[in-house]
């Protein structure tokens, strides 16, 4: 039997301190100074509601000419809902999510914002196996655990995996390895590297929906072109298909919270091989009917998987 495990940033942030979002969010408002108070200012008048809900976040939006329906694509199914309980922005990609809804108001430099975020998740390099805090997991237990799997998928950037893994590691959205080459007919190619390459050559997918990630994993073709035209070739798609379409019956989800990346749940919902989906979540969540209805909903929506909802802690000991 085949099995496969897709892995998030979760656990990147347990390995790596720098990883964690309050450290990555500290170097952004370093970056970005004035830019990054400015946009989440936007959210203040909603942080402030004393209810926070449909009605009386949408009085706000229309207030601010944005239509209603932009409530249920940004506060629920970008979760900015949840990111109204901090008192600041607390992830990197909210930050691109509350720059493209209010973007009437400010042309904000979105690929500036993009730049920045390459450079800070680049960490100065630090973004391997050998970079892990070696008190949170012993390297050669980890190594043995990471290859008992067929395939390993990951929406991560760094190169933990790829230090590890005895086969080829599906980066999802890029990262340190990848880059993006335009052709003088015009055609657009990514393609994996032998070697890590530095923050500025590196190809990494941000967005701020589903919708436009998905849309940079794609090759294709781009103005002005010359004859003779190809279509290009992306190693991307290639890795979303094996999520689609691998032959494993089992995959485990580990450090990956589903939001923002409906692409790839769908793909995991259409997999026909797939049987059974192990979800580790945070050990006061294994047992509520509303995680395991969490995960039906993102996971298996076909109603094809069995899903199995366990604690993270079952991983995490296994790597001391």
């Amino acid at each position: 039997m085949k099995r496969a495990i897709l892995i998030g940033n979760g656990v990147t942030s347990q390995l790596i301190e720098d990883y964690r979002d309050d450290n990555m969010i500290k170097k952004v408002k370093k970056a970005l100074g004035e830019i990054f108070f400015e946009i989440d200012s936007l959210l203040e008048p909603y942080r402030e509601l004393d209810i926070k809900d449909e009605q009386h976040i949408c009085e706000l939006l229309e207030k601010s000419r944005i239509e209603r329906h932009h409530y249920k694509r940004y506060f629920l199914e970008q979760s900015l809902l949840d990111e109204l309980e901090y008192p600041h922005i607390s992830a990197l990609e909210t930050l691109l999510k509350v720059a493209h809804l209010f973007h009437h108001f400010k042309d904000f430099d979105y690929n500036m914002i993009k730049s920045c975020a390459n450079e800070i998740y680049y960490n100065d390099g630090k973004n391997g196996i050998f970079d892990a805090d070696k008190e949170s997991i012993d390297i050669n237990k980890f190594t043995n655990f990471i290859n008992e799997f067929n395939y390993v998928f990951t929406t991560n950037f760094d190169n933990i995996l790829d230090d590890v893994y005895k086969d080829e590691v599906f980066h999802m959205h890029g990262g340190f390895y990848y880059r993006k080459i335009r052709r003088v007919n015009g055609e657009i190619y990514i393609v994996k590297e032998k070697a890590s390459l530095s923050f500025k050559e590196a190809y990494l997918i941000w967005g701020h929906n589903s919708q436009e990630k998905l849309n940079q994993t794609k090759a294709g073709t781009s103005f002005p072109m010359s004859f003779p035209t190809g279509s290009g070739y992306s190693i991307l798609q290639k890795y979303i298909n094996e999520l689609e379409n691998g032959s494993y019956e089992e995959l485990h989800i580990w450090g990956y919270s589903g939001l923002n990346d409906n692409h790839i749940n769908q793909s995991i919902a259409k997999n026909i091989h797939l049987k059974r989906v192990y979800c580790y979540v945070s050990p006061d969540e294994v047992d509520k009917m509303s995680v395991l209805q969490k995960m039906q909903y993102l996971y298996n929506f076909e109603k094809k998987h069995e899903i199995i909802v366990k604690s993270w802690n079952d991983i995490w000991s296994l790597l001391k």
